[in-house]
């Protein structure tokens, strides 16, 4: 069953506004001794709240110390005629003065400190409300309706945060923020009147200077694109250095080029953002310059990378790679089809190339990919692939440690270099600590070309390798 409404409750009555079950507290509340009004002296006990731009009292009436819902205050003093300056507490009988036009209210606790606090609250909303300017308000419900249009509950820019959105998200950042600073004070202002506080508007005021309002939008909005732009240049980074070591060809890193690209827009686009939206004190320091400089070189060398088409050996005649140790190598070209076969040790080996790749026929022995300056060899049993990168003007092909291998299981052992030598020779440069096979001079014969001189080399410690895990 509804509860009924008391029938004290007058919808006429103007001092309706003031019920208790109506009135939603803002800044302080709590029980206070006021001094009754006229020449006597005695004190009543009142619960006590600022509500915008008034302070109210309603006379205790449950066991809490509570007013009841539908009770009138006893007494309302509206702080637009309080001059704050005026606002103190009495050293003479410790009471909280708030001087009106009309009269003087004395308020006392028995609580030094919150006395204090009242006298602290009372002296900033008396203040605050004595710098707006009534005639500003007088259009309220005309300018609350611009401003609702502007800035809707429902406002937000975050589904505009991709970098391919920048100039529109900036724009738009730009507008609203704008808009913002010409009416939040206006709002705020507007919020601490109980006049303007009816309806929808109640709601809509609540909304607008609460941590969800426009101000919020915007600031949430700012860590969700300067996340969201510094996400895409930690993705790049990441794919960038993955991709450098398995993909070779410029067709290969053409998306990851683009990946790059948009990285380093992210970067400008922080900076950029940064500088204007959030540089308050002009002391802004270019952020990702480091990561920026890597992206930079990567796409640039990514591009750098030769075509797939480039490679074919079907342009080599032909010839043989002949190890001191007896091992021998054949590589031909019979009807179009590159072979390269012989022995390592006392094991055939037998490879076919086909574009870029040099395959074992029955993949017991792995492959080599060759791009013209890097050669990499893989094996399906074998956990990590194996790297030489070679310089075309020394002729030396120098081992490169993959990253992704250290302390790991089967990691790749330190392989020596090798280096061309003139007259048609292959010869590992040894050193300390560096895996060598036990052949380390080789002889080239013919048109061999120098990726499969150096897989003659290497089949020997590569089986081994890929044997034993």
């Amino acid at each position: 069953m509804s509860k009924k409404r008391d029938p004290k409750y007058d919808t006429s009555m103007e001092k309706n506004k003031f019920l208790w079950g109506l009135v939603l507290t803002d800044t302080t509340i709590g029980n206070l001794f006021k001094k009754r009004a006229g020449k006597g002296s005695g004190f009543d006990q009142r619960y006590v709240v600022i509500f915008h731009n008034y302070i109210v009292y309603y006379k205790p009436e449950t066991k809490e110390g509570l007013p009841r819902k539908y009770d009138f205050p006893k007494g309302v003093v509206n702080l637009r005629s309080v001059n704050h300056e005026g606002v103190v507490i009495d050293p003479d009988n410790s009471s909280l003065r708030v001087p009106t036009s009309a009269r003087v209210f004395e308020f006392v606790s028995n609580e030094d400190d919150v006395l204090k606090k009242w006298l602290r609250v009372v002296r900033e909303r008396a203040e605050a409300i004595s710098k707006v300017r009534v005639e500003e308000l007088v259009d309220f419900p005309v300018a609350i309706r611009t401003v609702q249009e502007i800035f809707p509950k429902s406002f937000s820019i975050l589904g505009r945060v991709r970098i391919e959105n920048f100039a529109k998200f900036t724009e738009d950042r730009r507008k609203y923020a704008t808009e913002l600073r010409k009416w939040e004070p206006y709002v705020r202002n507007a919020s601490l009147f109980y006049e303007c506080y009816f309806g929808e508007n109640r709601h809509y005021l609540d909304w607008f200077v609460g941590a969800d309002g426009p101000a919020g939008v915007l600031h949430s909005s700012d860590e969700e694109c300067l996340a969201t732009w510094k996400a895409e240049v930690d993705k790049a980074l990441k794919a960038a250095q993955e991709i450098a070591e398995i993909r070779f060809f410029k067709e290969d890193l053409e998306e990851t080029s683009m990946q790059c690209d948009k990285a380093i827009e992210c970067i400008e686009g922080i900076n950029k953002y940064s500088k204007e939206f959030l540089n308050k004190d002009n002391s802004y320091t270019e952020q990702f310059t480091k990561e920026r400089e890597i992206l930079t070189k990567f796409a640039a060398s990514f591009r750098a990378f030769p075509s797939v088409r480039t490679i074919d050996f079907r342009t080599h005649r032909g010839g043989r790679v002949v190890g001191y140790s007896g091992d021998e190598f054949e590589f031909t070209l019979v009807a179009g089809v590159v072979a390269f076969k012989g022995k390592s040790g006392t094991t055939p080996v037998d490879f076919v190339a086909q574009g870029p790749e040099i395959s074992s026929r029955n993949e017991r022995h792995g492959t080599v990919v060759w791009n013209g300056r890097i050669w990499v060899w893989y094996h399906t049993r074998y956990p990590h692939t194996v790297r030489f990168d070679f310089d075309p003007k020394t002729g030396v092909f120098r081992y490169r440690p993959s990253p992704s291998a250290s302390g790991a299981k089967g990691e790749t052992p330190a392989y020596a270099d090798w280096a061309l030598e003139k007259g048609g020779g292959l010869k590992c440069l040894g050193g300390a600590g560096k895996q060598a096979p036990s052949c380390a001079m080789w002889k080239i014969e013919g048109d061999v070309p120098v990726c499969a001189a150096l897989l003659g080399g290497l089949l020997e410690v590569l089986i081994a390798h890929s044997n034993s895990v």
